[in-house]
């Protein structure tokens, strides 16, 4: 084998762009050099993970072989356990000789072929299993000599390396083929391109973008063939990638003209670099957007029309707003007016009668009856004046670190609670200070232990509790009078809602206000027969309070 070595190999290589034939020589020579009687050249099938005969050799006036069931029927996950040897870059030789595989006596698959002695040799490349040769002798058995072995070994690996080139080379050109098919039917536009800017590649899209053939772009400059420029465009994003290595964006507008209409389009571009990471080549992709941007546009203006309705309707509607809060100033005015002068129609006709009787008493009546009547009606008048300039000039509050256990203690001194009503006071510990007008405070409870005396014609009880919750002081005012029927308890923080007859009702509307002047809270239960509790928050931070505008309320 050494001496016809060389012109086979050479053979072989000179010719792997047309192997078959070349293939077919060799192993004729081979077959007829070493006397055999067939020769198979079996080739892997990777897509199909089988076995194939990619060449068989057969001596003159011998048949076919090509029903041999191994090398047909059996794929590469289930070659038979004694063709191991081949997946290790091995080779098998029988009989079994030095330098062949070592196999089991009682397991050789061929005595019923009629086969003497055979060399299977596997085609090995790049660490990659090919297929294998097998080369049979059906005369006799025969001893392989090593250097034959070793020939054959080095024909195979070089029949391992053009099947692996071959291969190679259809992977890479269906590669090629799909890349192109990709390339091609993309819908938007597609280049690529060089340094130089000469466009390597085009799709049809870009072409049919200016009315082109692919052939008439491909070779060109980008500048030239796309925007009839002697050299190249302002701000391109294809030299932006060459000069920064990193992808680029544009977004790029073109003037309409009698051809075309205007249109807007994005414009990106990707490097392509070589092994070294080297950029060689860009991929630019545009795609228009001309639709989004006149979509855009378009919610552009539905939005500015939107925001000028929406600002039309909102001064309406301050306007109705403003309407609205004068009519219930006037209403509420109005309502005023009519409490006043009832109240002081009732007043002045108790005045007047007393006043009469006063000028035609006789010489013996007492005047001292008169005279507390009309002290009563003075008082009564005064205390409804006092109640409304509470209501209409309440000052804003001045905060301060108050402690409203002192402020209550002193003003159960000064209120007249009577006899047959007792004050129970919960403290179960010691309250800190609250932040708040020490005058208000102390209005918002004369008017609360007030409206609870009044709620208590009978007498009862007056729990008053304390307690803390976060960052707020909590008080309670709990009485056991009449309470308040559901219908009437959403109106009574409402100014001059009563249902007292010689109540003024702005006592509890007057601590509605403070309250919250004071960043407070009220709330109010009550079961009618009963009942009330009136509960009241304070902050006790600083921190909680946000400064009050330095005007006070009013009717006006």
């Amino acid at each position: 084998m050494k001496e016809i070595l060389p012109s086979l190999l050479s053979s072989l290589v000179a010719a792997s762009d047309n192997f078959r034939p070349a293939l077919a020589g060799t192993m004729r020579q081979i077959g007829q050099y070493l006397a055999l009687n067939r020769i198979y050249v079996v080739a892997l099938q990777p897509q199909e993970d089988s076995l194939g005969i990619l060449h068989e050799w057969v001596a003159p006036g011998l048949s076919s072989s090509r029903h041999h069931k191994w090398w047909q029927t059996n794929s590469t996950s289930s070659l038979p356990e004694w063709m191991s040897p081949l997946r290790k870059n091995q080779h098998i030789v029988f009989p079994w000789g030095k330098g062949g595989a070592e196999q089991a006596a009682g397991i050789y698959p061929f005595g019923d072929l009629g086969i003497q002695a055979i060399l299977i040799i596997p085609l090995w490349a790049f660490n990659r299993f090919f297929g294998f040769i097998s080369f049979e002798d059906l005369t006799s058995p025969r001893d392989w000599r090593s250097e034959d072995i070793e020939s054959l070994r080095l024909l195979a690996g070089i029949i391992g390396q053009i099947k692996f080139a071959q291969q190679t080379e259809e992977e890479l050109r269906k590669t090629k083929n799909q890349l192109e098919a990709v390339f091609n039917c993309i819908a938007d536009p597609l280049n690529i391109q060089d340094r130089s800017l000469t466009i390597l590649m085009c799709n049809p899209a870009r072409a049919s973008l200016y009315n082109l053939q692919v052939q008439d772009i491909v070779g060109r400059k980008c500048y030239e063939a796309f925007q009839n420029r002697t050299e190249p465009c302002l701000s391109c994003a294809i030299i932006d990638v060459f000069q920064t290595g990193k992808p680029a964006y544009r977004l790029r507008y073109r003037e309409g003209n009698e051809q075309r209409s205007a249109s807007w389009a994005e414009v990106f571009a990707f490097p392509i670099r070589n092994a070294e990471g080297e950029v060689i080549q860009a991929v630019e992709f545009s795609r228009d957007i001309t639709q989004r941007k006149q979509a855009e546009d378009e919610i552009r203006k539905l939005y500015a029309e939107l925001e000028r309705k929406v600002e039309e309707r909102t001064g309406q509607l301050q306007k109705i707003q403003e309407e609205m809060v004068h009519k219930e100033k006037l209403a509420v005015i109005g309502q005023l007016i009519g409490s006043v002068g009832h109240e002081f129609r009732s007043s002045l006709t108790i005045l007047s009668g007393i006043l009469y009787l006063l000028k035609n008493r006789g010489e013996n009546e007492d005047i001292e009856e008169f005279i507390d009547t009309l002290e009563e009606e003075i008082h009564k008048m005064s205390r409804f004046v006092e109640d409304l300039l509470d209501f209409s000039r309440t000052s804003p509050p001045h905060f301060q670190q108050v402690d409203l256990e002192k402020i209550l203690q002193k003003l159960l001194q000064k209120i007249n609670i009577p006899s047959n009503i007792q004050v129970i006071i919960d403290y179960p510990q010691e309250l800190p200070k609250a932040f708040v007008d020490p005058d208000h405070a102390e209005q918002i409870f004369h008017n609360i232990i007030s409206n609870a005396i009044q709620a208590m014609p009978s007498g009862g009880k007056l729990t008053i509790r304390g307690s803390c919750e976060g960052s707020k002081l909590m008080l309670s005012f709990t009485d056991t009078g009449v309470g308040i029927s559901p219908i009437n308890i959403r109106k009574i923080f409402t100014p001059l809602f009563t249902t007292k007859a010689k109540g003024t009702g702005l006592g509890l509307a007057i601590v509605n206000m403070l309250i919250k002047k004071n960043k407070g809270t009220v709330a109010v239960e009550s079961v009618p027969n009963q009942g009330t509790t009136f509960t009241l928050s304070f902050q006790i931070s600083p921190a909680a309070v946000e400064k009050e505008p330095t005007s006070g309320g009013s009717l006006a």
